[in-house]
């Protein structure tokens, strides 16, 4: 069986830390997927405390200096190039603020990188460059999943535009109709997010 590499990008922040409920079925879907996947590698790019910086014009301009020069290996560039050579990626993100944390916009400032996950064509258009097959985005919300979900739909476009033909997402949702039920909702989400991952 061919060793696949699987990048688990985790947003899930919480007050909660890692009993958050985005991250409880991300690490449910990680248990499926090790579990059926034994041989593959998981890396985690943890965005829970990471430092990261809005790109400013300066920051911008100094960017695409670098890729012009062909000088992809600066650290500005690290997020891009992991995101670009995993075969598989795993977005975990809180439904917040109607789409997610503003780190998680950060971070896909940071692999939106011409020339890494995607790269301009002379007539103007862009095609992805990235690696992966698969994205799964993962996310729990206190409302339920409505059809345009901003986070669900961003990543199903980000997909898109990096070249990775198959998306699939869990939303999570419905606390706020069934207060009562929320450990019953987690469960069942969890042994959804396992699925997915087992057959990932």
């Amino acid at each position: 069986n061919v060793m696949n590499h699987l990048l688990f990008v985790n947003c899930c922040i919480s007050p909660r830390g890692d009993r958050s409920r985005t991250n409880t079925i991300c690490s449910a879907f990680l248990d499926g997927y090790r579990r059926c996947h034994p041989a593959d590698a998981v890396e985690i790019e943890d965005l829970r405390s990471e430092i990261l910086l809005p790109m400013n014009m300066r920051m911008l301009k100094e960017r695409d200096q670098l890729a012009s020069e062909g000088e992809y290996d600066n650290p500005v560039f690290r997020f891009a190039r992991r995101f670009q050579r995993a075969d598989r990626v795993l977005i975990g993100a809180p439904f917040q603020d109607l789409s997610y944390p503003a780190q998680l916009q950060l971070y896909i400032e940071y692999i939106s990188a011409d020339g890494i996950c995607y790269r301009r064509k002379p007539d103007g258009g862009t095609c992805g460059c990235c690696n992966a097959e698969k994205l799964a985005y993962l996310t729990v919300g206190s409302p339920p999943e409505q059809d345009n979900s901003i986070g669900v739909e961003h990543w199903r476009q980000l997909s898109k535009a990096f070249g990775i033909p198959h998306f699939e997402y869990l939303y999570a949702g419905g606390f706020e109709q069934y207060p009562g039920e929320s450990e019953e909702l987690i469960r069942t989400a969890a042994a959804q997010a396992r699925r997915m991952g087992e057959d990932f």
